[in-house]
């Protein structure tokens, strides 16, 4: 009986490589923390570890609630947003998500509302690192062959690979800070990564169900639903639409058309004045933050940064620019998947909005496994392609917070460093050949290690 398989792959290593990597940025970013500061991404984790997190979603959310229980057709974004300074930002149909709780409460007497939330964040969480594992093992499927060319199992090695996976998911910032937060965006964040993985596998219904339930707590994601109708993606349209029309009819009935209307009124507010806070990875917070216009280092829970007719002018211009680019490229026949048309515009969904906190890019986790499970193979970028896109998962996963002490010089664009991670990201998707492979071709890569640059590119 021969041992077992206990050998690594070269698929392998490179995980581990940025593995090691990562934790020892996040070991660097811990000792030059400032000593007031946010510190890193440490403090999160250990959030997560304890199940422990604010109310940043859930106090908005429920002073929505509250206020709408006690009379369903009180106008709660005036009350609200514009009178009382509450920044509920979410449309009234997110509130859905707060309906079953008295059932629950009746059911569960014990179990708090707060605690109830955490414990459903966290499995979200889990969820979202679970997909993102799934995206890449699905993405470089087949990569490792025997030398006779069939499946050569090493299930040390894959269990290798998916723990290191595992830990690069626990220690992503922009998620892990979303749960930290006690931010509903981390619901959103396992539905977005569970609609690339069915993407993937050509359950495009599903996908469509999942972005559906997204758009109807964040409006930006319907530009998702928009551009798949541009498209002719009737499967994933029928999936969306069978949970936004009958989840919006229902927003309706209980909360009113009128609270649906106002909401209109809060999002151009938002549009036009944005937040110069620098959590706010986006083309408005770096012009706000460019232009001193608001306070970079304060977050004010009252206000919002000044308006700026620069700033405005400059993020609708961006906007337009995303999406218009994200629509008109990579076209392809109908029917035929494209899974990286599908995280470009993901993706454009959340740069292009005027507000876009760090916790909102926790979708990039599940688009970094796909776009690194590409890029071992396609590096159009040719040997500086691992390598930038490793720079930039590190940027992207990390609280950078020595980068707050910029903040009164011109150089605060580099406060942006999430953002700038992010259009990176993007410019690889856009850099990929349109006829590029979805899977990984059948062929043996023991032969051709993909390391991060050490390996000639192909």
């Amino acid at each position: 009986m021969s041992p077992p398989n206990r050998s690594i792959t070269p698929l392998t290593r490179s995980v581990l490589t940025l593995c090691a990597l990562s934790l020892a940025a996040l070991a660097t970013l811990w000792i030059t923390r400032r000593p007031h500061g946010d510190g890193t991404a440490l403090r999160a984790v250990g959030d997560f570890a304890h199940l422990r997190q604010a109310d940043d979603s859930w106090l908005p959310m429920d002073s929505a609630f509250q206020r709408l229980r006690a009379d369903p057709r009180a106008p709660i974004y005036q009350d609200l947003f514009f009178t009382r300074h509450i920044k509920f930002q979410y449309p009234p149909s997110a509130l859905l998500a707060f309906e079953p709780w008295p059932l629950v409460h009746r059911l569960i007497p014990g179990l708090s509302a707060v605690r109830a939330l955490a414990l459903v964040s966290w499995v979200m969480t889990v969820v979202t690192i679970a997909f993102a594992v799934a995206i890449f093992e699905r993405g470089v499927a087949g990569s490792t062959r025997a030398p006779d060319g069939s499946a050569a199992p090493n299930r040390f090695d894959t269990l290798v690979r998916r723990a290191a996976l595992v830990g690069l998911g626990l220690t992503f910032y922009p998620l892990i800070k979303g749960y930290a937060l006690g931010q509903i965006q981390v619901w959103l964040d396992a539905a977005i990564a569970g609609a690339i993985w069915a993407w993937t596998s050509e359950r495009k219904t599903a996908a469509g169900v999942a972005i559906g339930l997204a758009a109807l707590v964040k409006p930006q994601y319907a530009l998702i639903v928009l551009w798949a109708l541009w498209r002719g993606e009737r499967r994933f349209l029928a999936g969306a639409l069978g949970v936004v029309i009958p989840g919006l009819a229902l927003s309706i009935a209980l909360f009113g058309l009128a609270n649906h209307v106002a909401y209109i009124d809060v999002l151009s507010y938002i549009t036009q004045h944005g937040e110069a806070y620098y959590p706010n990875q986006s083309m408005n917070g770096l012009m706000n933050r460019l232009l001193g216009n608001g306070d970079n280092l304060t977050w004010h829970d009252e206000s919002y940064a000044p308006y700026n007719a620069i700033v405005y002018a400059t993020t609708l211009a961006w906007s337009i620019l995303l999406i218009g680019a994200g629509f008109l490229s990579r076209r392809t026949p109908r029917g035929r998947s494209d899974v990286t048309a599908l995280c470009i515009i993901l993706l454009t969904s959340t740069m292009a909005s005027p507000v876009a906190w760090e916790h909102h890019y926790g979708i990039l986790l599940p688009i970094f496994a796909w776009s690194f499970a590409l890029a071992l193979r396609e590096r159009t970028w040719g040997r500086a392609t691992l390598p930038i896109l490793a720079l930039s998962y590190l940027v992207a996963s990390n609280l950078i917070d020595r980068a707050q002490m910029l903040a009164p010089l011109p150089a605060n664009a580099l406060q942006s460093y999430l953002f700038l991670a992010a259009a990176i990201l993007l410019a690889y998707l856009y850099s990929l050949p349109l006829a590029c492979p979805e899977r990984a071709p059948e062929r043996d890569h023991t032969t051709s290690p993909a390391t991060f640059g050490l390996a000639p590119a192909e």
